[in-house]
């Protein structure tokens, strides 16, 4: 970051805030939560009835899933308990792990833009502060303080 001066640590301050957001969120999402409610999910489609249940449930606008489609008149219709009497519960549960195991190497990948991006701004706001004399945020990385500490 090329300017130098309070507004550019209020920036700096603020990219940080949404990063750690960001980071946060994404390590909430893991396999290990997500195959429970795939099972349950599948599960529920399983019972007996159960399409003409969701049939009604589409009807009265209620239908909502992830299987659920809306017609081009507004109307949804629910494909789940459909897909689970044709392809089975183990198949569709395989079909939705692997989706959540390819989303577990794309946010991998951003969790570690995240870390990079974090370092950029704590090193650069870090930099500012000492610079102009601003206090710290109290959540300052003790490894950045002491690196911006060396160089000085």
């Amino acid at each position: 970051m090329q300017t130098s001066s309070p507004e550019a640590v209020a920036t700096l301050r603020d990219e940080i805030a949404v990063l750690h957001a960001e980071r946060a969120g994404l390590q909430k999402q893991g396999r290990s939560e997500v195959a429970p409610r795939i099972d349950s999910l599948l599960a529920h489609y399983q019972q007996r009835d159960h399409m003409a249940r969701e049939v009604q449930r589409a009807a009265a606008g209620m239908a909502l899933d992830p299987f659920a489609i809306t017609l081009h008149s507004g109307e949804r219709i629910d494909l789940g308990p459909m897909l689970c009497s044709l392809v089975g519960h183990a198949t569709m549960r395989r079909a939705l792990v692997l989706t959540e195991l390819h989303e577990i190497g794309n946010r991998a990948a951003r969790l570690a833009e995240i870390a990079q991006a974090l370092d950029v701004c704590e090193r650069d706001e870090e930099r500012l502060c000492t610079e102009f004399g601003i206090d710290r945020r109290p959540d300052a990385r003790p490894e950045i303080v002491l690196a911006n500490c060396a160089n000085a």
